[in-house]
């Protein structure tokens, strides 16, 4: 199998550097990953034990928080107060617990006190010459390819249109990158359902 970067080379030619590529190729998978399902990438799925509630966990998807055997449901952060208050409809006890995830990286749950199961899967920091994605399900891998070749066409028409000033390989540049799009949002489709 080829290299993420030969195969997106192979969708649309570029001379970018690894690092630049790399980026690119880390923002797509973070995308695809923000996409899925949490059906499909529970098996590829990392499980960690918060301790008092509270578990860092910036960089990475949350697919399912467990706490008490009860699969606890997401909350928006700014109804956070009231979680713990025994006469809201947002209240969380042992059976119907709840979780926000803060400004600051951390997912709590609630009840507090209590231990919780959070399974997620890292955000991937992609090496151009891989040939896989860790993490990622085998089927997503396609889409990230295309989600980087799109965002190669966009910074190779930045140039041709800003740098180069040739509006003729811009908008043949236009039509490439509308090509993939288009296959992209198919590839979505299928992965999503």
């Amino acid at each position: 199998m080829q290299s993420l970067k030969l195969q997106v080379s192979d969708l649309i030619p570029n001379s970018l550097s690894d690092a630049k590529l790399e980026d690119l190729l880390d923002a797509s998978a973070k995308v695809v990953l923000d996409s899925l399902p949490p059906m499909l990438l529970s098996p590829h799925s990392s499980t960690a034990n918060t301790s008092s509630s509270v578990l860092a966990i910036k960089n990475k998807r949350i697919i399912k928080v467990v706490q008490n055997n009860y699969s606890a449901s997401l909350k928006d952060a700014s109804l956070e107060h009231w979680l713990t208050d025994v006469n809201s409809i947002h209240y969380a006890d042992s059976t119907s617990p709840m979780y926000v995830i803060k400004q600051s990286g951390d997912l709590k749950c609630y009840p507090t006190g209590t231990e919780a199961a959070v399974d997620y899967i890292g955000y991937p920091s992609i090496d151009a010459s891989d040939i896989s994605i860790a993490g990622l399900p085998d089927t997503a891998f396609y889409a990230v390819v295309l989600g980087t070749a799109i965002k190669v066409a966009q910074v190779l028409l930045g140039e041709l249109i800003h740098t180069d000033e040739d509006v003729e390989l811009a908008s043949a540049m236009q039509l490439e990158s509308a090509n993939l799009q288009a296959l992209y949002l198919a590839e979505m489709q299928r992965l999503t359902g």
